[in-house]
């Protein structure tokens, strides 16, 4: 629907498409995150056992990455749609990579609370820092017709460019 919208020229429904994914997103990302942090202490030990007994740190730590990978899946969702495959590849490479340092390092100074920092941290500064500006700058090239194509694939709100 993205690509339709965005070859067609609707950017105010992309737009409006984004303000609701990311509302919809991010709303169940923060339940999730806060049901995790004041149900999970108590909740884990009740299903599995008194051995099965997590600091809250641990589930303010997973918190946190899951709602940078929540909101790096909103956008990843809208980078596809507006055709910057091939971009959103390389930043994912960056992304594993540092991913696997960090949660690594993390792992080793403050072990699992850190493993899910580390992954949360390396979500949020690159693709979900770096996202939010291709999607902007993808926009404004079609709101001025300078977009020439979608990663090649010459779809374009101006097709005579």
């Amino acid at each position: 629907a993205v690509v339709d919208a965005f070859v067609k020229g609707d950017h105010a429904w992309i737009v409006k498409a984004m303000q609701n994914l990311f509302g919809f997103v991010m709303l169940i990302a923060f339940c999730a995150f806060v049901g995790s942090v004041l149900i999970g202490p108590g909740l884990l030990p009740r299903c599995y056992g008194p051995e099965f007994n997590a600091p809250t740190a641990l589930f303010a730590a997973w918190g946190l990455y899951f709602i940078a990978n929540a909101w790096r899946r909103a956008n990843h969702v809208i980078v596809i749609g507006l055709g910057m495959v091939g971009r959103s590849a390389k930043y994912t490479l960056v992304e594993c990579a540092l991913a696997a340092l960090f949660a690594w390092v993390g792992l080793k100074l403050y072990g699992v609370v850190g493993l899910w920092c580390g992954l949360a941290i390396a979500t949020f500064f690159v693709s979900g820092w770096a996202y939010p500006f291709m999607i902007r700058g993808k926009m404004k090239e079609a709101e001025q017709g300078a977009v020439k194509d979608i990663d090649s694939g010459n779809l374009s709100p101006d097709a005579s460019a």
